[in-house]
C-alpha cells in the first residue's frame, strides 16, 4: 500500500460541506470483470478504494 492515508480520505468525503456522495463498495468479482473487457489492471491503491471505502448516502 502506498503512504496515502485512507481514513483521511475517508473523513473528509463525509463531510457535510462535501458535493461527493460515494456508491457501496464493488464486488471483487465486479473489479475483475472490469479489468477482463478492458484488458487492464486497476493500480492496487484504487482497486482497494473502490472495493472497501463505504458509501456517503
Amino acid at each position: 500500500m502506498s503512504d496515502w492515508d485512507a481514513e483521511a480520505v475517508r473523513v473528509r468525503l463525509r463531510a457535510k460541506t462535501s458535493r461527493y456522495e460515494l456508491r457501496p463498495p464493488l464486488p471483487e468479482a465486479e473489479v475483475r470483470a472490469f479489468e477482463a473487457e478492458h484488458g487492464i489492471r486497476l493500480p492496487e491503491e484504487y482497486r482497494t478504494f473502490v472495493t472497501t471505502a463505504p458509501s456517503t448516502g
